[in-house]
């Protein structure tokens, strides 16, 4: 039986209704090592890949935003 001081948050629906359990990376680590899980040596795709397939614009970040609002999104 594991023995992990593991810290959860609980996601609930509208409802209040228990829907998730949300941990940190590094209890999740601890619990696979319990179970004999491969620990990942990188993350399996880095956020600079998505970067890539953003329109290029030079609109600043509140323009777009604004910019996206008024399209009705």
């Amino acid at each position: 039986m594991l023995n992990l001081d593991i810290q959860k948050k609980i996601v609930t629906n509208e409802k209040y209704q228990p829907i998730a359990v949300q941990i940190d990376y590094q209890d999740w680590l601890k619990i696979e090592q319990q179970f004999d899980v491969p620990i990942p040596k990188r993350p399996l795709r880095s956020l600079k890949s998505f970067r890539e397939s953003l329109p290029k614009t030079k609109l600043s970040s509140i323009d777009l935003i604004r910019q996206i609002r008024d399209e009705g999104y």
